[in-house]
């Protein structure tokens, strides 16, 4: 959860915006709060609104679910391969 929040924020910030306040803005993306510091708005770069979209999604379903269907979709392709 840690390294995502700080590679959101890092992603945001390098867009011109103070890092606290990425960090704040993805903090809530990852939460699907709903707060803003003012990023988020029709304005924003494409790029920043991707990370953030981003960002709800692995926060709405956790890291977790990713991770493990990741994992599963990995044994499967090896084990397609390992039958060819």
């Amino acid at each position: 959860y840690l390294l995502l929040l700080l590679t959101g924020s890092l992603i945001i910030s390098s867009y011109g915006y103070a890092f606290q306040d990425s960090l704040f803005e993805f903090a809530s993306a990852i939460g699907t709060v709903g707060t803003s510091v003012g990023i988020t708005s029709i304005n924003a770069p494409l790029g920043v609104l991707w990370v953030e979209i981003i960002g709800m999604m692995l926060g709405r379903l956790e890291i977790v679910v990713y991770i493990i269907a990741f994992i599963a979709i990995g044994k499967d392709a090896s084990n397609i391969f390992e039958k060819n």
